[in-house]
């Protein structure tokens, strides 16, 4: 069964300045001592190419911050079979919103469900444009290695292993900036590898 992750979707964006080695950026995370009510899910480190100023890397954290809840949403979902896709109007929206809930439903009508965890790493931010004079919805977006072998989709009657594989493809992840926050609106294969 084909899931929407791998669907292709366009995404135009404009480049931004180049840096002559990728940087590897740790994201702000509280301190020991500074209490945290409501602890958010663990962000992946990333790499990039691009000079980032100070508002743009908690831009990236903020963005990266919702795509690590929606694979948390993601895995959730799917691997309840489809049941409360509701979760993802929280993370979702445009055509990640419409295809996640699309797939969601077919998972409910075969019974079917996935296996295993769909997850991120080698993340890269490739792209970013924060200026709405520039661009209509502010956006990140971030280019991830996604280990394939490491989740599929299956009825609930089928209990075969999944083939040994080692594969890993490129998924873009283009989270936008709306009036009431961060929201992955589009996500696409970009590479048959891992490629960041």
């Amino acid at each position: 069964m084909a899931m929407a992750v791998g669907s292709a979707l366009a995404a135009s964006a404009l480049l931004m300045g180049c840096a002559s080695q990728p940087e590897p950026h740790e994201l702000n995370s509280p301190s020991a001592d500074e209490a945290v009510d409501d602890p958010s899910p663990e962000l992946p480190k990333y790499t990039t190419d691009l000079q980032l100023s100070e508002e743009e890397k908690k831009a990236v954290d903020e963005a990266l911050a919702v795509l690590e809840r929606y694979i948390e949403v993601t895995n959730e979902v799917f691997g309840n079979g489809g049941e409360g896709a509701e979760q993802f109007e929280d993370v979702a929206k445009d055509a990640t919103l419409i295809s996640t809930q699309s797939d969601a439903a077919d998972l409910r009508s075969k019974d079917a469900a996935m296996v295993g965890e769909f997850g991120v790493n080698e993340i890269k931010i490739h792209e970013l444009e924060l200026a709405r004079s520039e661009v209509p919805v502010p956006y990140v977006s971030v280019h991830a290695c996604v280990p394939t072998h490491e989740y599929r989709f299956t009825d609930h009657d089928d209990d075969s292993d999944s083939e040994d594989s080692d594969d890993v493809v490129t998924f873009e992840f283009i989270i936008a900036n709306y009036d009431d926050g961060w929201f992955v609106s589009e996500q696409y294969l970009w590479a048959e590898e891992c490629d960041v």
